[in-house]
């Protein structure tokens, strides 16, 4: 589980990284007023806030507000937000394969264990995909 978990870290951190450059991009320095929610902006601003009251516990919001939501509040904002992302996949019906994946990452985040091997080997492809459509 740890090589897995370590691959899933890296995949939701690469997903960040392409969303903000996206952003940047095409919307600028305002995309996060732009593109998020009411529910993602109250989530980003209490993790943020913890954060402040738990100075010993680790940043999750210090690399930008991305990096405070959850996998199930990217895929969305990815769905949401599909237009922006049209030059990068030519079909965006590959950001549903994403929210398949949420159950699974879960079980590895939160410690969890299972060794179905079609559950791995769709995780593996799911993580294939992404690095094959976004170099």
């Amino acid at each position: 589980m740890s090589k897995l978990y370590y691959q899933l870290h890296l995949f939701e951190n690469s997903v960040r990284k392409f969303m903000e450059k996206v952003f940047l991009d095409e919307i600028g320095d305002d995309w996060w007023r732009r593109v998020s929610n009411s529910p993602n902006k109250s989530k980003h601003t209490r993790r943020l806030e913890n954060e402040i009251d738990k100075k010993w516990l680790p940043s999750r919001t210090e690399k930008g507000p991305l990096y405070s939501l959850d996998w199930v509040d990217l895929v969305k904002i990815m769905i949401r937000q599909e237009e922006h992302f049209e030059s990068h996949f030519s079909d965006t019906n590959f950001f549903h394969r994403f929210t398949d994946l949420y159950g699974l990452r879960n079980v590895i985040a939160h410690n969890g264990y299972f060794d179905d091997p079609d559950s791995l080997t769709r995780i593996t492809l799911c993580i294939n995909d992404w690095i094959k459509q976004t170099g």
